[in-house]
């Protein structure tokens, strides 16, 4: 009898069965992405609108120690949270400071370990950190803003960039806004955080302070006699 001839299956994939699966991957690739780039980017927006409600917070335990009459006034953001920190016990820097910030990002300077330091020996003022003031902040605030403000419709705190008219700064301006013109948050009295990519869309986002109209311009906002301030002092 002659022996009948063994069948031998090849090893491996053929080209047209591997370039099949490459461009499964490549498809599966495609749609995974953006998916993960935009939870991520929830992720930190998220982080970024808790810690401009920690900052409310600590502005509302601020006014109650001062009786509920006094109006925060300094001469810009640092020394406005340096209140915070000797007022309020919101002494912890990271809370002003957006990690993906673009002067962040490119800064050089120390981060810092403490907003003030509480007086020491026969000392009786605090002292702000000179690498708090050196350090970029991520967010600008109201300024000799009235106690009695309506909480809900006025403005306390918001991310670092935002211009009169409602638009954020681009990411190649001279002091770009934390996420350029894709929008910010705003912190209002009352603790709710809220992003806006345009407050102009709608014909306002915002309520003017006086007329109660829809305004695009947050200054419009603010009690009288109130200012924005960021790092740099006016913030518009």
């Amino acid at each position: 009898m002659s022996a009948r001839p063994v069948s031998v299956r090849r090893a491996g994939f053929s080209l047209i069965e591997l370039v099949t699966v490459i461009a499964v991957i490549g498809i599966l690739l495609a749609l995974i992405v953006p998916a993960v780039g935009g939870i991520q980017d929830g992720a930190r927006k998220a982080q970024a609108a808790n810690k401009l409600r920690q900052i409310a917070q600590s502005y509302q335990t601020y006014l109650q120690r001062t009786g509920g009459q006094k109006a925060l006034n300094a001469s810009n953001a640092h020394a406005w949270a340096a209140e915070l920190a000797e007022r309020a016990d919101l002494n912890v820097p990271d809370v002003w400071i957006v990690d993906e910030d673009p002067l962040v990002v490119a800064t050089t300077a120390t981060r810092p370990g403490v907003i003030a330091l509480p007086p020491s020996g026969d000392a009786t003022n605090w002292t702000t950190s000179t690498e708090f003031t050196a350090f970029p902040l991520s967010f600008a605030v109201a300024n000799k803003l009235n106690p009695a403000a309506p909480a809900a419709t006025t403005p306390l705190a918001w991310t670092r960039g935002l211009e009169t008219d409602g638009t954020w700064r681009a990411e190649d301006a001279a002091k770009p806004s934390v996420y350029g013109s894709e929008g910010g948050h705003i912190v209002f009295l009352d603790g709710h955080v809220r992003f806006y990519s345009d407050l102009g869309e709608d014909g306002g986002q915002l309520q003017d302070y006086t007329s109660k109209q829809r305004t695009s311009n947050l200054l419009e906002a603010l009690s009288p006699g109130a200012e924005g301030l960021d790092m740099d002092g006016s913030a518009f």
